[in-house]
C-alpha cells in the first residue's frame, strides 16, 4: 500500500505503548490511541498532532494492531463534520480482542458529525417564494434540511376514482415472484384535480390504512376519456396491493401524491429535478438562502457493523459522542420498481408471495434501510451519540447481535423508526428440514441462514432521548423488537410519534404450535424475558391509531411493563398497554396513565391472548378491556382529576431518563413535580440532572410571588429531594439557574394540605 511505512510507525507506536509505557498506562488499560479530523493527512500517523483525515484510514491502523490487544485502542475524532461519500464498514477484522475495546469517540468537549449530507449553495430566485439551485446527481432526491429543519417533498392531497388495467404476476417469472396473482396497474384520477406532469417517473402515491402507510411509485401518465391515469411501477405496486386486513395500497379514496414541480405551493417544500439537476424549494418567510444551512442528503447507510456468521462476530466495538446525521434511502426495490409497503410495522415488502403474510413465515418482507446497520455482532455500544435527521430507521440491530448496548444517545427526526431490534424471519432460529412449511416457501428464501440467523439475546435500550420518529413512514413505532430475548427498554423519554412508542414481539398467534397455527407442534420459543420498565411514553397516535404507548404481540413469557409513565389524549383504539394478538407471558406494576378517558389495557378475548396480568395502575380513566382466559387487572386506581398521590409521584419522576443522562433533554422534561400532594414542609422527591446546580423556588398558582423552599440544601438537591412550602395551598414549582433566570417550570401543581 501507497502508505505501508506509515503503517508501520503506527504499529511501532502501538507496541511502545504496550512494552515500555505499559506500567504508566495499567490503570487506563489503553494500548494505543488515535486521531482523526476533518484537517487531517492519510499519509500522517494519526497522532494529536498529524491527525488521519478518514475515519476508514485509522480503522485500518486498528486492524494493524488488534489481533492481540493489551488494552483498549482509542480512535478521537476531532471537531467537525465528517463528510463520507459510501458507508463506514466495520466487520470482524475491527473488534477488540482479549477482552478490551475499539472505541470511537468525539474528542472531549469537542463535536464531532458523520455526514451522509452535502451542503447546497448557490440559491437564485426562480418565482414567487421558490428558489432554486444546481444539486449535482442523477437520482430522486427524498429529503432536504434547511436550518436543520426538514423539509416535504412538494405534495397533493388527490383523491383517486379506482385502478386502471392489469398487471399479471407468474410464479417463477423471477425471483421475487412467488405465487400466480393479478392486480391493478394503475389509478385513475379526475383530470381536473391532476395536472399534466412533466416528470411522471418521479411521483410517489401514499395512502394510509389504520396502522400503515404504503408508499408506490408511477412509472408513467396517460390520458383516458376524461382521466388522468398514474401507471404504476412493477411489480411492486402489484405487491403493494396485495396485503390483507384493509391494509394494502388503495386505488380509490384518499391519497397523497408527492413529487413534482407541478405541486410546489407551500412554504417548507421542495422538488429536485434530476433530468436537469435543478433542485427547488419554496421558502418561508423568515429563511434567508444566502445565510441559510442547506443539507441534501446522498449516502443511503452512514455506519455498517456486520461479521460473516455466529462464528465469526464482530466484538467489543464502541461508539461514543458522535453524531451520525442525513442518511438518504430510495425506497426498496422488486425488480426495476421501487416502493415501501408493508402490513404492519418497519417491514418492507420484498416479494411478492403469499396473500397471508403468516404463511410465508414473513419471507416475503425485509427490515428497510437504517443509517446505521448491525448484524452478526457483539458487545457493540452505543453511548452518548446522536442520530438525527434519516432517511428511514435510525438504528437497526437486526441478525444476530448481543450483549450490546444503545445507552444515553439523542435520536431525533427518523424517517422511520429510532430503533429496531430483530427480524420479522426469526419466527425459528436456523430453520432446518425438520421446519416442514406446508404453505410457505422453502428455507432457501430465508434471509439469514442456518450458521447466521440469530435472534437479538440480552441487549439493552436505556437513557435514550427519542424525539420524533416515524416522520415519513408513520407506521413504524419509534422502538421496534421483533423476535427478542432478555432486552432491557428501559428509562427512556419518547415522544411525539406518529404511530406508536414502544413495539416489541411478533408472530401473533399463528405460530404457537397448535393444530390450527401456521406449523403445527412446532411453537416459536425465542421470544421473551424482556423489560419494558420505567420509561416515559409521550404524544403518541398523533397520526394512526390501534396501538398502545406499549404494543405487545405473540408469546414472550417472563416479560415485565413496570413503572412507565404514559401521557396522551384520547382517540378510538388508542390504548395505553395494547397486547395484541396472541400476547402471553407478560405481567407488569405500577405503571401510570395520564390519557382522559381513553382505554387502559386491551385484553379483550381477541387473537388468543392469554396468561396477562397487570397491577396496581395509577391512571385518569376508568375502561378496560377484558375477556381473554387468564388475564387480569388488578388495584385499578383511579384519579380522574388527574391530581396524583405521592405514590404515583415516586413512578412518575423515577420514569425517563437517569440523572446522569437528563441533559439529553431540555429541563421542563425531566425535572418537574407533576400535582404532587404533601404535607407543608414535607420533602417531595423531584429528579434532577446531575449537572443542576441552581435553586428550586415555588410560587402560589396565579402569582410570580417567587417563595424559596425552606430549609433547602445542596444536600438535599443532590438527593433530588425538596422540601414542600411551609403554607398550604397550591404552588407551581420553577427551577433557577445561578443567575436567577427561570430555565424550568413544573407542567404540574404542587398542593399543600
Amino acid at each position: 500500500m501507497q502508505y505501508s511505512l506509515v503503517v508501520w510507525v503506527s504499529l511501532l507506536m502501538a507496541v511502545i505503548v504496550c512494552s515500555a509505557s505499559l506500567h504508566a498506562l495499567a490503570q487506563a488499560s489503553v494500548q494505543a490511541v488515535f486521531y482523526v479530523s476533518p484537517d487531517g493527512n492519510d499519509q500522517g500517523p494519526g497522532t494529536i498532532e498529524r491527525p488521519f483525515r478518514a475515519i476508514e484510514r485509522a480503522r485500518d491502523a486498528v486492524r494493524e494492531i488488534n489481533g492481540d490487544m493489551c488494552g483498549d485502542i482509542v480512535v478521537y475524532l476531532r471537531e467537525g463534520t465528517y463528510q463520507i461519500d459510501r458507508t463506514i464498514e466495520f466487520t470482524e477484522q475491527d473488534s477488540g480482542t482479549n477482552g478490551f475495546r475499539v472505541i470511537y469517540q468525539a474528542y472531549p468537549g469537542e463535536n464531532a458529525v458523520i455526514s451522509g449530507g452535502v451542503q447546497v449553495i448557490g440559491w437564485e430566485h426562480h418565482e414567487g417564494n421558490i428558489y432554486k439551485t444546481r444539486l449535482e446527481r442523477d437520482t430522486k432526491l427524498r429529503a432536504l434540511y434547511v436550518n436543520g429543519r426538514r423539509a416535504v417533498m412538494a405534495r397533493r392531497n388527490i383523491t383517486a376514482l379506482g385502478g386502471y388495467g392489469t398487471y399479471h404476476v407468474t410464479k417463477g417469472e423471477a425471483d421475487w415472484a412467488w405465487i400466480d396473482c393479478s392486480f391493478y396497474d394503475g389509478v385513475k384520477y379526475n383530470a381536473a384535480d391532476l395536472p399534466e406532469i412533466e416528470n411522471p417517473e418521479d411521483l410517489e402515491i401514499t395512502t394510509s390504512s389504520t396502522w400503515n402507510l404504503n408508499l408506490v411509485t408511477v412509472r408513467d401518465q396517460i390520458s383516458v376519456d376524461d382521466h388522468r391515469v398514474l401507471l404504476l411501477q412493477q411489480p411492486y405496486g402489484a405487491g403493494a396491493q396485495s396485503f390483507g386486513w384493509g391494509t394494502e395500497f388503495k386505488v380509490s379514496g384518499d391519497q397523497v401524491l408527492h413529487n413534482a414541480y407541478e405541486f410546489l405551493d407551500e412554504p417548507g417544500e421542495f422538488y429536485f429535478n434530476k433530468n436537469t439537476r435543478t433542485l427547488y424549494y419554496y421558502k418561508h418567510d423568515d429563511e434567508d438562502l444566502d445565510t441559510a444551512v442547506v443539507i441534501a442528503p446522498m449516502i443511503e447507510g452512514l455506519l455498517s457493523i456486520k461479521g460473516s456468521s455466529r462464528e465469526s462476530r464482530v466484538e467489543n466495538l464502541s461508539f461514543v459522542g458522535i453524531t451520525f446525521a442525513y442518511s438518504d434511502w430510495n425506497l426498496v426495490r422488486i425488480g426495476d420498481s421501487r416502493g415501501q409497503a408493508t402490513l404492519q410495522g418497519p417491514t418492507a415488502i420484498i416479494a411478492i408471495g403469499n396473500l397471508n403474510w403468516h404463511f410465508d413465515v414473513y419471507r416475503a418482507f425485509d427490515v428497510p434501510g437504517a443509517a446505521i446497520e448491525v448484524e452478526s455482532a457483539r458487545w457493540i455500544v452505543f453511548e452518548r451519540c446522536t442520530i438525527k435527521h434519516t432517511g428511514n430507521i435510525g438504528l437497526a440491530m437486526t441478525n444476530d447481535v448481543s450483549e450490546s448496548k444503545i445507552i444515553g444517545n439523542r435520536i431525533l427526526d427518523t424517517a422511520g423508526s429510532a430503533i429496531v431490534m430483530g427480524h420479522p424471519q426469526h419466527v425459528y432460529e436456523g430453520d432446518g428440514p425438520e421446519i416442514k412449511h406446508p404453505f410457505g416457501v422453502g428455507i432457501e428464501k430465508e434471509k439469514y441462514p442456518p450458521g447466521v440467523e440469530g435472534v437479538p439475546r440480552n441487549n439493552e435500550i436505556s437513557n435514550n432521548y427519542i424525539d420524533g420518529a416515524g416522520v415519513l413512514f408513520h407506521g413504524q413505532n419509534a422502538v421496534m423488537a421483533f423476535f427478542v430475548e432478555g432486552l432491557q427498554i428501559t428509562h427512556n423519554i419518547i415522544k411525539n410519534v406518529p404511530y406508536g412508542p414502544v413495539s416489541v414481539g411478533w408472530g401473533w398467534w399463528s405460530f404457537n404450535g397448535d393444530s390450527d397455527s401456521i406449523i403445527p407442534g412446532i411453537p416459536t420459543t425465542v421470544a421473551g424475558n424482556n423489560q419494558i420498565n420505567n420509561n416515559r411514553l409521550i404524544d403518541y397516535g398523533l397520526v394512526l391509531t390501534d396501538t398502545g404507548a406499549v404494543y405487545l404481540l405473540g408469546s414472550m413469557p417472563g416479560t415485565t411493563v413496570n413503572g412507565n409513565y404514559v401521557v396522551a389524549s384520547p382517540k378510538y383504539m388508542l390504548n395505553a398497554i395494547h397486547p395484541d394478538e396472541g400476547t402471553s407471558g407478560v405481567t407488569g406494576r405500577g405503571n401510570v396513565f395520564d390519557i382522559g378517558d381513553m382505554n387502559n389495557f386491551e385484553l379483550n378475548d381477541w387473537g388468543r391472548k392469554n396468561n396477562v396480568h397487570f397491577d396496581n395502575t395509577y391512571t385518569t380513566s376508568r375502561t378496560v378491556r377484558l375477556g381473554a382466559p387468564n388475564v387480569s387487572v388488578t388495584n385499578l386506581r383511579v384519579h380522574t382529576s388527574g391530581i396524583w398521590p405521592v405514590e404515583a409521584l415516586g413512578i412518575i419522576e423515577n420514569s425517563g431518563l437517569e440523572p446522569e443522562y437528563m441533559d439529553l433533554a431540555p429541563l421542563d422534561e425531566v425535572m418537574f413535580v407533576a400535582h404532587a400532594m404533601a404535607d407543608a414542609g414535607s420533602r417531595v422527591p423531584v429528579k434532577l440532572p446531575t449537572s443542576f446546580s441552581g435553586s428550586i423556588w415555588f410560587a402560589p398558582i396565579g402569582t410570580q410571588e417567587f417563595k424559596p423552599s425552606p430549609y433547602m440544601t445542596k444536600a438535599d438537591l443532590d438527593k433530588g429531594v425538596i422540601y414542600a412550602p411551609t403554607e398550604a395551598g397550591p404552588y407551581k414549582l420553577y427551577a433557577l439557574d445561578d443567575q436567577g433566570n427561570i430555565i424550568m417550570q413544573s407542567k404540574g401543581t404542587l398542593l399543600c394540605r
